[in-house]
C-alpha cells in the first residue's frame, strides 16, 4: 500500500474508520451519519465529532461506504463533510453501505447480501455485481429487520402495556411514560435514538413477550427482503443487529428454507484484506 488510505463504514448510528498507511492500520469509531437526515444541528454535531477524531490524519484517498448514500445529491452531502475535514484530499469515493458488504467477500458465486444495522438493505450478488435488488424504502416505508424497526416495536410494546417490567424499567430509567413520550419527539436524530433502545433487550431475552417480538421482527425481514427473490442462496448479513441476533436470524432462516446464513458485525477488515 503506497498511499495513505481512509476507509469508512458509516451507519446512521455509528461509523467505523480505518486509516491504512504503509506502517500501520489504525481503527477509529465515531458518530454515524445519514445524509437523508436534513436536521442542521445533527449535521453540525457529526462534523464536530469527526473533526475532533480524524482531522490529524492526512489521507491521500478516501473510500466512504454509508447509509443513505443513494444518489448523487446524498453523495455530495457526504463529500462536502469530508472536504471540510480533509481539504487536501482529492480522491474521495462515496458508495452505499451495501457496497462495502458486497465488496468485503470475494466469493464469486451467487449469494444474497444484506445490511442489518440501524437500517436495512439487501440484494442478490454474483461476481461482485448486483443482479437483483428489492428497493430500500427507508425509514418511513421499509427497513424491515433493522434496529430502527425493532426499536419501534419496543416503543409500541411500552405504550401498549405488553412490555415486561424489566424492559420497561431499563427504557424509562427514572422518567415517567409521558416524559419519555415527549423526549421521542425532541430527538435531533430520532432514527438512531429509537434503534439504540434495542440494547436493552439483552437483559430480558428470556421473557416470552420479548422472544415473540424478536421472532416476528425477523420473520418480517425474511418475508419482505429475502423470500421475494425466490432464490434459495447463501445469505451474508452484516451489521450490529445481524451480529447480536445471529442465533435468532439463523433459526428463522432455517424455518423458511435458508439453511446457510452467515452473520458478521463489521465488513471493514475483510474489505481491507481483500481490496487493498
Amino acid at each position: 500500500m503506497a498511499q495513505n488510505t481512509l476507509i469508512v463504514d458509516c451507519g446512521s448510528t455509528k461509523s467505523n474508520w480505518a486509516f491504512v498507511s504503509p506502517e500501520e492500520t489504525v481503527y477509529i469509531q465515531s458518530r454515524g451519519f445519514n445524509p437523508l437526515n436534513e436536521n442542521i444541528e445533527y449535521k453540525h454535531e457529526v462534523l464536530k465529532d469527526w473533526k475532533a477524531k480524524l482531522s490529524h490524519y492526512s489521507p491521500y484517498q478516501i473510500f466512504y461506504f454509508g447509509a443513505g448514500c443513494i444518489n448523487s445529491s446524498t453523495d455530495q452531502i457526504v463529500k462536502d463533510l469530508l472536504h471540510a475535514i480533509f481539504p487536501n484530499t482529492k480522491n474521495i469515493s462515496v458508495k452505499s453501505d451495501l457496497n462495502l458488504a458486497i465488496e468485503a467477500d470475494r466469493s464469486h458465486g451467487p449469494k444474497i447480501v444484506g445490511i442489518l444495522g440501524t437500517g436495512s438493505n439487501t440484494c442478490v450478488v454474483e461476481n461482485d455485481l448486483v443482479i437483483d435488488q428489492i428497493p430500500s424504502l427507508g425509514v418511513l416505508y421499509g427497513d424491515f429487520g433493522s434496529g430502527y424497526v425493532l426499536g419501534k416495536s419496543i416503543i409500541q410494546a411500552l405504550f401498549n402495556r405488553t412490555c415486561p417490567e424489566i424492559l420497561r424499567t431499563k427504557i424509562l430509567c427514572d422518567k415517567t411514560l409521558e416524559e419519555f413520550r415527549q423526549d421521542l419527539f425532541l430527538q435531533p436524530d430520532p432514527k438512531s435514538f429509537v434503534a439504540g433502545l434495542v440494547v436493552h433487550l439483552s437483559s430480558c431475552l428470556h421473557e416470552k413477550t420479548v422472544q415473540e417480538l424478536i421472532d416476528h421482527h425477523f420473520e418480517d425481514f425474511f418475508k419482505q427482503l429475502i423470500v421475494p427473490y425466490q432464490r434459495k442462496l447463501p445469505l451474508f448479513l452484516y451489521g450490529s443487529i445481524a451480529h447480536f441476533f445471529d442465533r435468532n436470524i439463523k433459526e428463522k432462516g432455517l424455518t423458511l428454507g435458508f439453511p446457510t446464513v452467515s452473520c458478521f458485525k463489521d465488513p471493514l477488515e475483510s474489505w481491507i484484506k481483500n481490496r487493498l
